[in-house]
């Protein structure tokens, strides 16, 4: 149309169907799917503690190789295992693995290779893993060593 066109625009309202839906008798409550949906995740979580220890298995077999083109695969790995442990409920699991990333990221950034520092993580990690995720003192002061192993590669030009 061009302008001074007497056929001005029109709008129209959608109306979603999920507004109809939710309108509908029956159904769950909020908190009924809140439960249905814990439940679901409480089945996955087998399968995802199982993930967690292969990535962690990947990640000690780079440790032992300590070649350069491994040190270059340590992110990837430590960045997936992030993703599942941030899903489900891995207290100092998860970050002791964002420390990880965390600590890969500025080595490199910096054009270093510091196996030693991966090494202590990937420890951490296991014995997180062999302790089924426990978030008490011990497990608190490993994490405050693993964020001084990071601030010490962040101080270090």
């Amino acid at each position: 149309m061009t302008a001074g066109s007497e056929n001005p625009a029109r709008l129209f309202k959608v109306r979603p169907a999920i507004a109809d839906q939710i309108r509908l008798p029956g159904g769950k409550k909020v908190g009924e799917a809140v439960a249905a949906a814990d439940a679901a995740l409480d089945d996955q979580r087998a399968s995802a503690v199982e993930g967690l220890t292969q990535g962690v298995e990947r990640l000690e077999a780079l440790c032992r190789e300590r070649s350069d083109d491994g040190f270059a695969s340590v992110y990837p790995i430590a960045a997936n295992l992030a993703g599942t442990a941030g899903f489900f409920e891995t207290g100092p699991f998860y970050k002791a693995v964002y420390s990880l990333c965390e600590l890969t990221e500025k080595l490199t950034a910096s054009g270093r290779c510091d196996w030693s520092s991966v090494d202590v993580h990937i420890r951490a990690l296991r014995l997180i893993l062999t302790t089924g995720f426990e978030d008490g003192p011990p497990a608190r002061a490993m994490l405050d060593g693993l964020s001084s192993l990071v601030r010490r590669v962040e101080a270090t030009p």
